[in-house]
């Protein structure tokens, strides 16, 4: 459990969340703040992004695995794996390919896809392209 705020203030206060909930995290640099992305709404945290993701390993989250310079993903809520955009869903229903999902590096987007199976044993790799 992590204590996060809805907004980047703060002013909304403080909200308790599993992290086990939180699909992946960004670091906006432009907001200076953390950003957990759980299913289609955003939490903040102040702080830097190699703080959040060392202190959510070292509480035995070993699942999430940084993915590019700005995100880290919990691979164990994958549902689909895009190899055009190198971009990871967290439903089978995708609403905006472009501009939804959490992008990865080549290198990162490769080893996601070799880990998948063992943390997210249904996700898919998506096909129609």
């Amino acid at each position: 459990m992590v204590t996060l705020t809805g907004d980047i203030d703060g002013k909304t206060g403080l909200i308790p969340t599993n992290i086990s909930d939180v699909d992946y995290l960004e670091y906006s640099r432009k907001l200076k703040r953390v950003m957990f992305h759980i299913g289609n709404k955003v939490l903040y945290a102040a702080g830097t992004f190699e703080y959040w993701v060392d202190l959510i390993r070292n509480s035995g989250y070993t699942n999430f695995m940084i993915v590019d310079r700005n995100n880290a993903v919990n691979l164990n809520n994958i549902k689909l794996l895009d190899p055009v955009f190198k971009k990871a869903y967290f439903e089978y229903e995708i609403s905006d390919r472009v501009n939804g999902g959490c992008s990865m590096s080549w290198d990162k987007y490769n080893k996601v896809n070799e880990l998948i199976g063992v943390h997210s044993p249904n996700a898919k790799i998506i096909t129609n392209l």
